[in-house]
């Protein structure tokens, strides 16, 4: 099976504006090398189980990475697009994960950089 890079990211608080409202960027987390991962298809079961609603607006994704890694991630770098997380599925028992994520990646007010600490 080919499997592709991917990153998983995370919001970190990095301090308060005037409001008191938390300021917070978006940072790699787990592996500094990546993990890997790759997309797959909705089968006809699946559609059948989960519903078009659910099918139409989310992808797949599998990956060996750590069920405490897939948790703590809001959301998946993969191939320069970010990807929301739905939802883990999974278990510490399974080789692979199963992430629902949003279908396409990046919202429109949010790419990923590098922060300065990082680079």
């Amino acid at each position: 099976m080919r499997l592709d890079e991917l990153f998983f990211c995370a919001y970190e608080t990095i301090g308060e504006d005037d409001l008191y409202n938390p300021i917070k960027r978006l940072v790699k987390i787990g592996d500094p090398d990546g993990q890997q991962g790759r997309f797959t298809s909705w089968s006809k079961e699946e559609v059948d189980v989960e519903g078009r609603e659910v099918t139409k607006n989310t992808r797949k994704l599998i990956t060996p990475a750590d069920l405490e890694e897939c948790q703590a991630a809001d959301k998946v770098l993969h191939k320069n697009l970010l990807y929301n997380i739905k939802e883990v599925r999974g278990d510490e028992y399974t080789r692979w994960r199963l992430l629902i994520v949003d279908k396409h990646g990046n919202d429109s007010d949010e790419l990923y950089t590098e922060p300065a600490d990082q680079v």
